[in-house]
């Protein structure tokens, strides 16, 4: 927005930047921020790997739960979920969240209570499991795909993983070295979502 004052220069308002937030006062509304969401599907997780889900914040969020969906769970299995802070290249720096475990032995929504508050920039939603359940997954729309490393039918990437044995996360970040598009299959996608309790 351009702004005129008589008699004086032009001046430019900065934009607005409009934060996420939750739908009304529900408390079980999940979300990406910095994604839009298409269609859903499942996918079977492979066993000590970590996954890598983009999330750009745009202004200050407090997160009150991590979040995933078990459609097929595999007996005395669990994943750890966490998010790191990521750098222009969309690597994991440094942990910012660890949110422990959830079983996932059995099917329905599991969640992860935290408290934690995210300012603006560039994160990476990550889990690892012993197992290998399968997920609900949410394609994502285009600005959920951040890189785009070839030109083609399924050139967007949104999921990026690495071999990893299941453990408690590093406080470091270690590259991921893998990247998954976004194809019709759904590999590509998101599995892992968070649920903002401000603003």
């Amino acid at each position: 927005m351009t702004l005129v004052r008589p008699g004086g220069p032009v001046l430019k308002a900065p934009m607005a930047r409009i934060a996420e937030g939750r739908a009304a006062t529900s408390t079980t509304f999940y979300n990406i921020p910095g994604n839009s969401v298409g269609a859903q599907t499942v996918f079977t997780i492979i066993v000590n790997t970590l996954y890598h889900f983009p999330m750009h914040v745009a202004t200050q969020i407090t997160l009150d739960q991590l979040a995933l969906e078990v459609t097929t769970g595999v007996a005395s299995t669990n994943i750890r979920m966490g998010i790191y802070d990521a750098n222009a290249s969309w690597q994991p720096v440094n942990l910012v969240v660890d949110a422990g475990t959830v079983a996932t032995a059995t099917t329905g929504v599991k969640t992860v209570a935290v408290t934690n508050a995210l300012s603006p920039g560039r994160y990476l939603l990550v889990f690892v499991s012993d197992g290998g359940p399968a997920l609900r997954i949410i394609s994502l729309g285009v600005n959920g795909a951040p890189l785009l490393d070839t030109l083609g039918a399924s050139p967007a990437q949104t999921r990026w993983n690495r071999a990893f044995t299941y453990a408690a996360l590093p406080a470091t970040g270690t590259d991921w070295d893998t990247a998954a598009s976004a194809d019709t299959s759904g590999a590509g996608h998101a599995m892992m979502f968070v649920r903002i309790l401000t603003p």
